[in-house]
């Protein structure tokens, strides 16, 4: 079974580029359905999504969507490839409509959202080592 493992910190760890992580999927060694992300070389399992978290983005997709300007677009559940060591799936990010979606690349994000569980605290922050800082929190 592959498992997620907690490790000591401290330990060496090895880092990976998402073509790395990529390529592991497509050899089966990550499932396909696995919820992953992959933060400046770390593979980050992600909490499954409940029903109060779809309930939410329903609702911000809703209220964009009325609201939103017609030159940006709203993706919702879009993967995102920030550099060769970081790759999101934030639960939403807002772009320029004149941007294709399969070209968007960081600098083009005008916002990108993550619905979390308020009755959670965060677990972790991260920032990107890249001159534009981006933060995530889980």
């Amino acid at each position: 079974m592959n498992a997620p493992t907690a490790l000591v910190e401290g330990l060496p760890r090895r880092r990976f580029s998402v073509a790395d992580v990529m390529r592991m999927v497509e050899v089966g060694l990550i499932g396909e359905d696995e919820r992953l992300e992959v933060l400046d070389g770390e593979i980050v399992p992600m909490s499954p999504k409940g029903g109060r978290h779809e309930d939410v983005k329903v609702a911000i997709l809703e209220f964009w969507r009325e609201r939103a300007p017609a030159a940006v677009t709203i993706a919702p559940e879009t993967g995102l490839r920030l550099d060769e060591r970081t790759y999101l799936e934030p639960d939403f990010i807002v772009f320029p409509r004149f941007v294709r979606r399969s070209a968007v690349t960081g600098p083009d994000i005008l916002l990108a959202v993550e619905v979390a569980d308020s009755s959670r605290a965060p677990t972790s922050c991260w920032r990107s080592r890249s001159p534009t800082p981006r933060w995530t929190t889980t």
